[in-house]
């Protein structure tokens, strides 16, 4: 149980940030929800109706949600179903349906996705982050970013981007 509740966390870390939380920070996460079905055969752990995950570093909410593991306890993916909502310091997720697959450090957001940082947006029908190589794609896009309010400085604040800092915008042409 205990590696569900980390991995959630670093899901979810990844997700809006880019890079997996320090473990030592991770403190105690609570998960609830109307039902918890295991499937040992299967190797799912099925959280059903009003699921919350709060911890300090992350908070989740949704309809469903489904962990899926390999033989040795190890997550394979982990899936969020209808009315996601992902919560992290500043930075916010929604959509109907997020998958992660552990695999390749993906995350596929469908369904009305809307990703919020400090009032910057990227939202579309469809958003896939990969992790490991940090970028992403999305479909159709609408990127609003909102300005730093320092005229003539060619700096404005990132929407969602792997690090903290602020990202020069280009005023030559490539």
């Amino acid at each position: 149980m205990r590696v569900v509740i980390v991995f959630l966390c670093v899901f979810l870390s990844v997700a809006l940030h880019g890079a997996e939380p320090s473990f030592a920070k991770v403190g105690a996460t609570k998960i609830t929800s109307k039902t918890l079905e295991f499937d040992y055969k299967r190797y799912i752990a099925i959280f059903k109706g009003n699921v919350e995950v709060d911890d300090a570093q992350v908070n989740i909410r949704g309809d469903e949600m489904r962990v899926f593991f390999d033989g040795t306890n190890s997550i394979k993916a982990v899936t969020a179903l209808g009315n996601v909502k992902i919560k992290q310091v500043d930075k916010t997720a929604s959509c109907s349906k997020a998958i992660y697959t552990a695999v390749d450090g993906q995350i596929v957001m469908t369904g009305k996705v809307l990703l919020n940082s400090e009032g910057n947006t990227i939202n579309g029908d469809r958003i896939v982050i990969w992790t490991n190589d940090e970028r992403m794609i999305c479909e159709p896009a609408t990127l609003v970013i909102k300005s730093s309010g320092k005229a003539g400085k060619g700096t404005r604040s990132s929407p969602l981007f792997p690090s903290q800092k602020k990202t020069p915008v280009s005023t030559e042409p490539e």
